[in-house]
């Protein structure tokens, strides 16, 4: 009876607990976790897509141009295809062209984006650089066509 006892003190108190730390949790607001490129990432290849990931989803009527943005050297709005995931924590900018090379660029989220209760995301702010060439596209060699589909050759034959 007495470890009965114990054990219900001990999940009261894991309940209290954890209740106090879920509203404090519930009170901040959804910001960015992990962002692709990384900040100040260098060589990055000029045909990227970039990724944003969030603590929480997104209200995603407000996912715009003007609420994420890539923006160039001057600070002009990189013209961009904006995308997400279902539940709105994963937000994907395709550069509708080809990114400068050996050039710097800003990814920028603002207050016009909104969490899925509606308070503003936290702002972030991060960079990136591009290469300076192309990375070269995979090498063909060692396929052929063969009626209709693709045969690999093994170099062990």
């Amino acid at each position: 009876m007495l470890s009965i006892l114990k054990a219900s003190r001990f999940w009261a108190l894991v309940a209290m607990c954890t209740a106090g730390s879920t509203s404090a949790l519930a009170d901040e607001p959804t910001r960015v976790v992990l962002v692709s490129p990384r900040d100040k990432a260098i060589e990055v290849n000029v045909d990227t897509l970039v990724q944003i990931h969030f603590s929480t989803g997104l209200k995603l009527e407000t996912l715009t141009a003007d609420s994420v943005r890539l923006l160039d050297p001057a600070g002009k709005p990189v013209a961009c295809k904006l995308g997400s995931d279902i539940e709105g924590d994963v937000v994907n900018l395709k550069p509708s062209a080809r990114l400068a090379r050996q050039t710097t660029y800003a990814l920028e989220v603002n207050s016009k984006l909104k969490g899925k209760e509606g308070t503003p995301v936290a702002a972030f702010h991060s960079t990136f650089s591009t290469g300076a060439d192309v990375p070269r596209s995979a090498s063909s060699e060692g396929f052929r066509q063969g009626r209709g589909h693709l045969v690999t050759r093994s170099p062990w034959r």
